[in-house]
């Protein structure tokens, strides 16, 4: 047998800003015509382009379409808190993270966030708040 290389392309950045705490879990019912239908809330839509906005700079030319793994830390600033300290309190991840990664498969990382394989999100209390991401594509030569 032969032995393989995997090859790692990484790609990091940090986005300095206030993290929203609404996420799109938070949609809203509403009765059209005797239908319940869900609709996003104009903050929510907001909060969708402003994710967006400071990705968009960071976006390759070119959507990734092998494997992804994915590390997102949502950093919040509070005076209570040490840096460091994990954030126990709502939102919850898993909501961050979804929204987050469709905003980032809106820009164009990659083709579709199925290729993610793995990730990694946190929320934590730091110094400076905003998002680090950091996006791992392994190809094995």
């Amino acid at each position: 047998m032969s032995s393989k290389e995997v090859n790692m392309k990484t790609n990091h950045f940090f986005l300095p800003m206030k993290v929203p705490t609404k996420t799109f879990q938070e949609k809203k019912l509403r009765t059209v015509k005797g239908r319940a239908v869900l609709y996003t809330p104009s903050e929510l839509v907001e909060i969708r382009q402003k994710y967006i906005s400071a990705l968009m700079p960071y976006a390759p030319p070119v959507p990734a379409e092998g494997p992804i793994s994915l590390c997102l830390m949502f950093c919040f600033k509070d005076k209570k808190h040490k840096p460091g300290t994990p954030k126990i309190t709502k939102p919850d991840t898993d909501n961050m993270g979804k929204m987050f990664k469709d905003c980032m498969t809106a820009c164009g990382f990659w083709k579709d966030d199925a290729q993610i394989y793995r990730d990694y999100i946190a929320k934590s209390y730091q110094e400076h708040e905003g998002i680090f991401v950091e996006i791992v594509e392994p190809t094995v030569l």
